[in-house]
């Protein structure tokens, strides 16, 4: 499908100009409205050259923004390309660090928990002070559990 193509009438530097193209009417009137704009500033600092070296005074301006604000960009995406490497680097260190310290602490809890457990198989194979001489197969029930 072709774009639609808009038209608009603009004045430089007193001239008018027909411009039609795919960008909106409003953002090429802004963009005449600044070269404009740059041209008289141009003659203001130089008001005894003619319109065409004011207009070429004028893009060489322009061209200078246009190539600082480039190398500003590439610079910038160069930056935000280093900082997201070295967080993508310490995020994926940190969560191998943390998966080695969940193996750890996984580790250490199963360690702990067997020896819990064997620790209570040790407190019920001792006779309580309640179980002594009770026949009543209740051998191994805390006498302070029983009592409760």
């Amino acid at each position: 499908m072709a774009e639609k193509e808009n038209r608009v009438t603009v004045t430089i530097f007193g001239e008018e100009y027909s411009l039609k193209g795919t960008a909106s009417s409003s953002h090429m009137a802004k963009l005449a409205q600044y070269v404009d704009q740059r041209m008289h500033e141009m003659a203001e600092r130089l008001p005894k050259i003619g319109t065409a070296k004011i207009a070429v005074l004028a893009a060489l301006t322009i061209a200078d923004d246009l190539y600082k604000l480039d190398k500003q960009h590439h610079r910038l995406t160069e930056m935000f390309e280093e900082e997201w490497k070295a967080r993508k680097e310490r995020l994926t260190e940190g969560q191998a660090a943390g998966e080695a310290a969940g193996e750890a602490a996984a580790a250490n809890a199963a360690t702990a928990v067997s020896e819990e457990t064997a620790a209570a198989a040790d407190e019920d194979d001792r006779p309580s002070p309640g179980d002594a001489g009770n026949s009543g197969g209740d051998a191994g029930v805390s006498g302070r559990l029983w009592d409760r």
